[in-house]
């Protein structure tokens, strides 16, 4: 049984796994967002942009691993292949 879900015919469990990166994103973006700025001037603790980018990095280095972890669905490669790109346009 297949649903329809962002222009794709996705399984129940392929639906579950979207829902999951999506989760994953919306947290990554909080924590710039929010940790960097608010939570960082707030209390005080403070983290150079080297130890925000060091800590950005390893999370999407895990979101990567649970990403591929998860695979079959076809908004998983679309999310696997943004990741990558990110991380090569970051390095050069």
């Amino acid at each position: 049984m297949t649903i329809k879900f962002d222009d794709y015919d996705l399984t129940p469990n392929q639906i579950a796994k979207e829902i999951l990166i999506d989760g994953m994103q919306h947290h990554k973006e909080f924590w710039l967002e929010n940790f960097s700025v608010n939570v960082n001037e707030e209390f005080g603790n403070r983290m150079t942009e080297k130890q925000i980018k060091q800590v950005n990095d390893q999370i999407e280095k895990r979101m990567e691993s649970v990403i591929k972890y998860l695979g079959g669905s076809p908004k998983v490669n679309i999310h696997i292949e943004k990741i990558i790109k990110d991380r090569q346009n970051n390095n050069d």
